[in-house]
């Protein structure tokens, strides 16, 4: 009897033991490594390979994709005049067939005045051949779907408020922001959708009322934060910040980059109210 306890305790220790195993990180990008990641999902703690599809495409790659794309009619629910989009809408592990699909959800939402886009360093890809489409099929989709495409340029919306879509940092036919603005009414409230959070100084000489940005990931991960709050290139990499009459925002995004987890900063979408 005794030993029938033993033997138990011991299979256990090394099933135990083999779940562990199956965690760990070698060679080769391991699923198994997500198995105790939760995220929350309507206010529950979910682990993520119930609302997400996992695949390793290769031996150093592992892909998230969510299966549940319903966040934007929590969006639509708060009956927004504006949807902003500031860049990185896919990177090079989303397929085609996703891209499409997130394009065709934006279409089916209702946004009062529109829903603006400008690029992000990561929506052009940087392996083509992964991925299977280029920038420009991402533009035609989004297109396709109501979807404004801002490169350099601005939209006045209901003689109030002007859009600016600026192209992304890495881009160096990108115009600077004072010639973005020169021949704007300076009256209207100015909006700039800059992926890349680092041009403060020149947005806020232009009279630029408000910069959303995104880029970040708000650090993604401690202690990320802190070391590119220190040694980034970055002007900021999360929050809210005010130079001259310029407002900045730069928030942490819904998704995140390589590693496909968040600590210490929360994935968010952002409603600013403009009185």
């Amino acid at each position: 009897m005794e030993l029938n306890h033993i033997e138990e305790k011991m299979n256990k220790t090394i099933s135990v033991l083999q779940e562990d195993f199956s965690e760990v990180r070698a060679g080769r990008a391991n699923p198994a490594i997500l198995n105790k990641i939760r995220v929350d999902y309507y206010g529950t703690q979910t682990p993520i390979n119930q609302i997400a599809g996992i695949s390793v495409p290769e031996a150093r790659l592992i892909v998230i994709q969510p299966w549940d794309i319903s966040l934007l009619k929590e969006i639509e629910k708060e009956n927004p005049d504006i949807l902003l989009i500031a860049g990185d809408f896919v990177d090079d592990g989303t397929t085609k067939e996703d891209m499409i699909a997130s394009c065709e959800a934006l279409g089916k939402i209702n946004i009062k005045y529109g829903i603006y886009f400008a690029h992000g360093n990561h929506d052009k890809g940087y392996y083509y051949e992964k991925r299977g489409y280029s920038a420009q099929d991402l533009e035609m989709e989004l297109t396709k779907n109501n979807v404004k495409v801002l490169k350099d340029e601005s939209v006045l919306i209901n003689d109030e408020i002007y859009i600016i879509g600026r192209k992304d940092a890495e881009d160096r036919s990108r115009m600077n922001a004072e010639d973005l603005t020169k021949d704007l009414d300076k009256s209207k409230f100015m909006i700039d959708i800059n992926h890349q959070p680092t041009d403060y100084y020149n947005e806020s000489k232009s009279n630029i009322d408000l910069v959303v940005s995104g880029h970040t990931h708000g650090g993604q991960m401690i202690p990320l934060q802190l070391l590119s709050t220190h040694i980034s290139e970055n002007d900021s990499v999360y929050g809210y910040e005010k130079i001259n009459n310029t407002n900045f925002i730069v928030t942490s995004g819904i998704s995140d980059w390589e590693l496909k987890i968040k600590t210490g900063c929360k994935s968010e979408y952002v409603f600013i109210n403009i009185n």
